[in-house]
């Protein structure tokens, strides 16, 4: 096992404990994780991918490559402006194709009630974005680049995206034991833990591919995290993020 195997091992343990410890709880002193106190400990185990992957980077990284790291982290420029349409689509393209297909197949349509409060209040409209941005995309500064190069390295693209994809669900496991969370609504049954599986190891795949097509781009994977939630948690009429 070479040296950077070993360094992703241990990242994703570092990010697995300090998650789950946190996660857990929650679950097991019955708190709310969106109320105080299990605030606090949801938003340290949910940041914990990112902040897990920077210790990694100060601590197993020469200058060159932090540098290199943090360069991709934020760079606008390196995505270009197709992947940014790609990007930015993507999500409200999917969500018309099953609105259309509902309709189609004559399923009563939601009253999209997320949308319609927006619509009366666009005030509201930066604070949701803010939120998305706190709820998810930072976990991209870990998965993406930590994470991935060395698996596709050691793997190929399709399946090191794949393994990316299940780790990055079974890491979600203990939120569908907190009945406030989408997750936890869902449970067990098909179309909750293993359609999130599945839709884990989907949204990885495409992630990957953006990221090679842009260069590595960790901001690419950060702002696809970002659109896939605030579509889906924040105009949908459901809460389907990740």
């Amino acid at each position: 096992m070479n040296k950077e195997i070993r360094n992703l091992i241990t990242s994703f343990i570092l990010t697995f404990v300090a998650t789950w410890a946190t996660y857990f709880a929650i679950v097991f002193n019955d708190w709310n994780p969106y109320t105080m106190p299990g605030m606090v400990f949801f938003w340290t185990g949910a940041s914990a991918p990112g902040w897990a992957a920077v210790l990694k980077v100060f601590f197993t990284y020469n200058k060159d490559k932090r540098r290199d790291y943090f360069r991709r982290c934020f760079s606008f420029k390196q995505i270009k402006l197709p992947y940014w349409a790609f990007i930015v689509l993507l999500f409200p393209m999917i969500y018309v194709i099953i609105i259309l297909l509902d309709a189609r197949m004559g399923i009563a349509l939601s009253g999209m009630t997320n949308l319609n409060a927006y619509i009366a209040a666009p005030l509201t409209i930066p604070l949701a974005l803010f939120i998305s941005f706190l709820s998810g995309p930072g976990e991209e500064f870990g998965w993406r680049c930590y994470s991935v190069d060395p698996l596709i390295k050691r793997h190929g693209v399709l399946c090191g995206s794949a393994i990316l994809g299940f780790i990055w669900s079974i890491w979600h496991l203990p939120l569908f034991f907190m009945p406030q969370t989408w997750h936890g609504q869902m449970g067990f049954k098909f179309a909750g833990f293993w359609a999130f599986m599945v839709q884990c190891i989907g949204l990885a795949m495409i992630m990957t591919w953006v990221y090679l097509k842009t260069n590595r781009s960790i901001l690419s994977a950060f702002m696809m995290h970002f659109f896939s939630n605030f579509t889906y948690g924040r105009i949908a009429p459901c809460s389907n993020r990740i």
